[in-house]
């Protein structure tokens, strides 16, 4: 008799633990979704998927050397999603060092998607943002 309950006892354990995972909602299965275009150029076509833990993944529609040719825009506003090692450095206060930082850190971290998202990158702080924030962008 006692064998009988303690199979329906396990029985009922598993019947719901697995109910229970079957009703719970899993955390990462909502996905925020934005295209950012370059609308002068119409050059910088790229599909960012934004999970809820914020890290980006960059799905690309069109070849990489394509993006935004300039680098810079007419009034002289770098992007810095993808201008190259020589162009950040004509920022002010922006050096080798730096301008490596930044590089590194949208190839291998995230692209900037805000201006003050160059924040981020070590050796950037308020003054050194303060300093660059109306001569760069990131679209």
């Amino acid at each position: 008799m006692k064998n009988k309950y303690t199979i329906l006892l396990i029985f009922l354990c598993l019947i719901s633990s697995c109910i229970y995972i079957s009703t719970t909602p899993y955390d990462n299965s909502t996905l925020n979704f934005s295209i950012n275009t370059d609308e002068k150029t119409n050059e910088n076509k790229n599909l960012y998927i934004r999970e809820n833990n914020n890290k980006t993944k960059d799905f690309e529609n069109v070849e990489k050397a394509n993006i935004n040719k300039n680098n810079t825009q007419d009034n002289n506003i770098i992007n810095i999603n993808s201008a190259d090692k020589e162009t950040l450095k004509k920022l002010p206060g922006i050096g080798d060092s730096i301008a490596e930082n930044i590089i590194y850190y949208r190839e291998n971290v995230s692209l900037f998607y805000d201006i003050s998202d160059i924040k981020n990158v070590d050796r950037i702080g308020d003054k050194t943002y303060e300093r660059i924030k109306n001569l760069i962008t990131t679209n």
